[in-house]
């Protein structure tokens, strides 16, 4: 396990000492290698601090369109460290999406490492401090970390209309970093993957879990994800977490016939996985399987299931969701609907007019194996989760029926 505690929950102050103290304890190792650039802890305090000191006089959340660029990163770090709001935009979504969310959440600033389309349209048709990531500034003394209300508020994905803003408190991310580190033996001999999007919250997973722990993060680039566990071959990655979608897609597409003898540890969240993938996955590598599951409203990850040997399993079954993560709780309503609470989970969407109360209602419908295992059975209303998206199969087939006639 890693020699840096589990931190208590209390707020953003909490999290920049955390990140602090592993950064200075760490500042000589890499921290991030995207593409041909590697910077060490020190180079990204440094850079993240040069942007966190020009972030100064934002007293309001701060959106940033991703692109997988290494200064996106840099970004991502100085928007917690200097304790604001952050706002991941996916720049694929449609611009009346973007706008929508950034009106919601009263973003004041919006930042991209490029002059993308995105950023463009965005910049001309709000009127807010729209900047490029300028990581060349010298760095100054940072001031102390804003209280922020929220650590970090993401779209809900949806197949149509406008998503739900997911608000995620500081006490929501603090209590799942103690949790996921408590469960997970990431060391500072660790090279992990960053497969997930930005805009994906279980990037912020790949992201913390590393430089708490000291570990090595590797972005792979437009070109990588073609062949990305020729990726995982080439940066002797130890862990790697992804949607089942894009593991079985690295294996389709594989150049690698060997097993990866590195990867000693593989996760998977955001879509159901199933035993035949799991088997396919077990014999390219030599390490532990794990299957995660969590809406984006229970902070990344809510339950966990550590996989036995797959060999011996029917393949087109579905893996175990496993037990929630502790001391969340979980219920299964009449109907099988599991439902959460516990300090891992939200409060409420954004600006709406019903808090939570009690229990959150997943909408995916689960049993239980006879050791008390959650196994996913479907979704409820007739969706499906692709890639880490809700794909609703009626409106699918309402689009098709418009189509064809």
């Amino acid at each position: 396990m890693s020699d840096l505690q589990p931190f208590p929950n209390t707020g953003p102050t909490e999290l920049v000492w955390e990140l602090a103290r592993a950064f200075k304890q760490f500042a000589a190792q890499p921290a991030l290698t995207v593409g041909a650039q590697c910077w060490t802890f020190a180079d990204l305090w440094q850079n993240a601090a040069s942007i966190a000191v020009s972030l100064a006089s934002c007293n309001r959340p701060v959106a940033l369109i991703g692109s997988r660029s290494i200064e996106d990163y840099a970004a991502v770090l100085a928007i917690f460290i200097s304790g604001r709001c952050y706002v991941p935009l996916n720049e694929h979504a449609p611009g009346k999406e973007l706008r929508a969310l950034l009106k919601l959440t009263q973003a004041s600033t919006l930042l991209s490492a490029r002059e993308t389309p995105t950023f463009s349209s965005l910049r001309q048709s709000r009127p807010f401090d729209a900047r490029l990531i300028d990581i060349s500034q010298p760095t100054r003394a940072m001031p102390p970390p804003q209280l922020s209300k929220f650590a970090y508020i993401i779209a809900t994905s949806g197949s149509s209309g406008a998503p739900k803003a997911v608000p995620i408190s500081h006490r929501n991310l603090l209590s799942y970093l103690a949790n996921a580190r408590r469960h997970l033996d990431i060391t500072p001999r660790d090279r992990t993957s960053q497969i997930f999007d930005l805009s994906f919250d279980l990037s912020l997973h790949d992201i913390f879990m590393t430089w708490l722990n000291g570990a090595h993060l590797h972005v792979p680039q437009q070109e990588d994800a073609l062949d990305l566990l020729e990726f995982a071959e080439r940066h002797r990655l130890t862990v790697w977490f992804s949607t089942p979608s894009h593991a079985r897609k690295a294996l389709l597409r594989s150049s690698v016939n060997s097993p990866l003898k590195n990867l000693r540890l593989s996760m998977f969240c955001g879509e159901p996985l199933t035993w035949g993938l799991a088997q396919d996955w077990a014999r390219r590598t030599n390490g532990r399987l794990e299957n995660w599951y969590g809406p984006t409203e229970a902070t990344i990850a809510a339950t966990r299931y550590v996989l036995p040997d797959p060999r011996n399993k029917t393949p087109g079954d579905i893996v175990a969701m496993g037990k929630t993560l502790a001391p969340s709780m979980h219920a299964i309503s009449h109907v099988g609907e599991i439902c959460l609470t516990g300090p891992q989970v939200f409060h409420g969407y954004l600006k709406s007019c019903k808090p939570r109360r009690g229990f959150y209602r997943t909408g995916d419908i689960v049993g239980q194996d006879a050791f008390g295992n959650l196994v996913f059975q479907r979704r409820k209303g007739g969706m499906i989760k692709f890639k880490g998206q809700f794909v609703d199969l009626h409106w699918v087939e309402g689009k098709i029926t418009e189509a064809i006639k």
